[in-house]
């Protein structure tokens, strides 16, 4: 309100300190790291979708369903530098055992990846759904784990 920030989208990062709540960034941008994928699965609105009615004049005057449940979502991370053997999908089975409810490669075949430090590193992601976030985000933890140590690395 305060900053007069009405019908768009903005990627908002906040922290907690000892002093109160502190701005870090205000960007007239959609978030990332699978915040729209996240924004999908509470409310399933597509908000690329959104951001582009926003941008053509579109006014929005209804709040956005809240679907029930927990959702969670993880960056598929390298945990050291190097060329990855083609690279795998996330098997179905992996999917399955840990309820993903969605799996993004960001690579479709092999090459080099870094070790993860910034989003731009990312392989991937998954989402999970379930009952409670505990569980939601054990699921995505526990899947990705298993997935990155199935990775072939090349010489």
């Amino acid at each position: 309100s305060a900053l007069g920030i009405n019908q768009t989208v903005a990627n908002v990062d906040l922290i907690q300190t000892l002093g109160g709540i502190k701005i870090l960034e205000i960007g007239a941008r959609i978030g990332a790291t699978c915040i729209p994928e996240l924004c999908e699965s509470l409310t399933g609105i597509n908000f690329y979708e959104v951001v582009v009615d926003l941008a053509l004049g579109k006014i929005m005057t209804e709040p956005f369903p809240r679907k029930s449940g927990a959702w969670a979502a993880i960056l598929i991370r390298s945990r050291k530098h190097g060329n990855i053997n083609p690279m795998p999908q996330i098997p179905k089975q992996l999917c399955n055992e840990f309820g993903i409810t969605s799996a993004q490669m960001d690579y479709e075949f092999g090459g080099g990846v870094h070790e993860f430090s910034t989003g731009d590193h990312r392989i991937g992601h998954l989402l999970s759904s379930s009952n409670s976030v505990e569980e939601a985000e054990e699921a995505v933890f526990e899947c990705e784990r298993k997935y990155v140590e199935l990775l072939e690395w090349s010489p």
